[in-house]
């Protein structure tokens, strides 16, 4: 789950005052961009709170079966296949919402899921907003003059049926979501793939409709697996505090009065004069950055031609080209590309 897609938050690291050291450090946390109801950051006793509530947002969009169809081309089949998903879906997030207390222990939520599914013929199914059906609802079947719903060739059951047994075993293993192919192990110690479970499960609601004789032992293993999936409430914990402790390469230090967050190797021999640079740049007018830019460029022409080169040059950087026929090849094809990159900016400004 990834947080700064909810709620338009961003990761962060700030000053702060550790008073029990009675010193200055670096705080990692999260903030709302832009700024919302006069908020800006997320204080460390909110991030529980907030990371809880960007994962019930993500739970209402939650889907066993990935509902992008693209199975089918052909038309008549099309709607079977989007009609398997949503009605399976539909009944799995059912069960799963069934739970009113979010924090109820798994082992009682997983028991109330399997119950809701073994009693299946006793709830009403919302497909969506105010519109509830029944079980046998449920089932999916082709139109009674389709030429899929005639008897097969050795004249037991339907190609009906047949068809669409088939439809739902490419379904699940396309489009089950991917944290949910894994294997389960029973009670009894037999292990199964979810897939297989899944095929089962979706046939006996979407096609047989008889999924109150379905295996309970099985039922809660399914159940186990999608729970924990769905809730992600033991993952929470570990996000927050994935969000307190980002690596970051800062350090606090005190300049004209004020604390401020630098890099850490700002103060390199080497490597300061790069950082003040960035410094510089970032708060020069138009003008200034232009003739920051040219320094730069006649420090480049000074370590590639030499001193003695670099002093002859009659235009300095702009005219080595001509004078250095050792690296003009080189100097022009990088004026050409830093041209067109700036030609380029400028037409999508325009």
């Amino acid at each position: 789950m990834k947080i700064s897609k909810i709620k338009n938050s961003r990761p962060g690291i700030s000053v702060t005052e550790n008073k029990n050291e009675e010193q200055l450090s670096r705080q990692s946390l999260l903030y709302y961009a832009p700024v919302k109801d006069g908020k800006i950051r997320l204080e460390s006793k909110d991030l529980e709170q907030h990371v809880t509530e960007c994962n019930e947002k993500a739970q209402k969009l939650y889907n066993v079966i990935t509902p992008e169809i693209d199975l089918c081309k052909e038309e008549n089949r099309e709607w079977i296949v989007e009609d398997l998903t949503k009605n399976f879906n539909a009944v799995i997030n059912n069960a799963l919402r069934s739970i009113k207390n979010p924090k109820e222990k798994r082992e009682e939520r997983v028991e109330k899921e399997v119950a809701f599914i073994l009693n299946l013929n006793k709830n009403s199914i919302k497909i969506k907003k105010d519109v509830f059906v029944k079980s046998t609802d449920l089932i999916v079947k082709f139109s009674a003059n389709n030429k899929y719903n005639k008897k097969n060739d050795k004249g037991t059951g339907s190609k009906e049926e047949a068809y669409i047994r088939e439809m739902i075993s490419n379904l699940v293993l396309r489009k089950l979501k991917k944290t949910l192919r894994k294997e389960v192990k029973l009670e009894n110690g037999c292990k199964m793939q979810m897939t297989e479970i899944t095929i089962s499960l979706m046939s006996a609601i979407c096609l047989y409709g008889n999924v109150e004789s379905f295996d309970p032992v099985i039922l809660k293993a399914f159940f186990e697996k999608v729970d924990s999936d769905y809730t992600k409430y033991k993952y929470v914990e570990q996000i927050v505090k994935s969000i307190e402790s980002q690596s970051a390469k800062l350090k606090v230090v005190e300049k004209d009065g004020k604390h401020l967050l630098i890099p850490a190797n700002a103060d390199h021999r080497k490597k300061k004069y790069v950082f003040e640079f960035m410094r510089k740049y970032a708060a020069a007018e138009e003008k200034e950055k232009r003739e920051i830019t040219e320094h730069i460029q006649n420090l480049i022409g000074l370590y590639l031609c030499g001193k003695a080169g670099y002093e002859n040059a009659e235009n300095r950087f702009s005219n080595m080209t001509e004078s250095h026929n050792c690296i003009s090849g080189e100097i022009e094809e990088i004026f050409n590309e830093i041209e067109e990159l700036e030609n380029s900016s400028k037409q999508k400004r325009e």
